[in-house]
């Protein structure tokens, strides 16, 4: 018999299946997997990073369903999470990191102290540049619409820092600073984001640093054509956490 999927496993295997949806302009679907996928972070309480991502995604998920109140509350969460995930890296011992040879073993016995601070460094990089996503993803449910200027910059820069600077959501945001018609369509962009978030499931090992970085790199980016297709914000009732 097959084995059974982890709680873990299967909050990937929603939030992946939910890129795939908007890779095929399934936006209706994604926004149900993405919802799905929150649900199941809540209810088996899964660790702070992927809670936080499941909430972003879950704001994503409402806003592209125009329910603007829903999409504000969980991109509220997102960010709490990802605020508590960095406080969390500061308080724990620094740990060795994974060595896959025996010379890198030999070098993480030798300069512990180093290379647990810079994959400390890395974690708490990863976590400042989720929030910035969600952050930026907050501010164009609020502007209904492109957002310009210093919340951009902030995210290109953090992506930049800790995605590369051929990561897919640098195009996006390039094209935030010219004119739409210069952004790959929705389709496009996230078929490139699942490509990228699959190859780092290949190479990953399994460790709490490697849920920050497969966290931070399953915060979506909402695509500025899919916001710029709802109406604009109205005036709703706030929705109310369920835990």
């Amino acid at each position: 018999m097959p084995s059974r999927l982890t709680p873990q496993e299967a909050w990937i295997g929603l939030t992946t299946s939910g890129l795939a949806a908007l890779a095929r302009d399934d936006t209706s679907g994604a926004a149900a997997l993405w919802i799905s996928a929150a649900d199941l972070a809540r209810d088996k309480d899964l660790p702070e990073p992927l809670s936080a991502a499941a909430h972003n995604n879950a704001g994503i998920a409402y806003l592209i369903s125009a329910q603007t109140a829903d999409a504000l509350f969980h991109f509220t969460q997102a960010r709490r999470r990802w605020v508590r995930t960095l406080g969390s890296l500061r308080a724990e011992p620094l740990e060795a990191p994974s060595a896959n040879s025996v010379f890198h073993l030999k070098l993480a016995i030798k300069y512990h102290d180093a290379f647990a601070r810079l994959q400390q460094d890395r974690s708490a990089r990863l976590c400042r540049t989720a929030r910035a996503i969600t952050a930026l993803n907050r501010a164009m449910a609020v502007a209904a619409g492109m957002v310009r200027g210093p919340h951009r910059d902030v995210v290109a820069d953090a992506l930049a820092d800790t995605l590369g600077p051929r990561c897919p959501e640098l195009d996006m945001l390039a094209g935030y600073a010219s004119d739409r018609r210069t952004i790959a369509p929705p389709a496009a962009f996230y078929q490139r984001k699942l490509d990228s978030v699959l190859h780092l499931r290949q190479r990953q090992s399994a460790s709490t640093n490697s849920d920050i970085e497969l966290a931070a790199r399953l915060t979506m980016l909402i695509h500025p054509a899919l916001r710029a297709a709802l109406p604009s914000p109205e005036v709703q009732h706030p929705a109310v956490e369920k835990n």
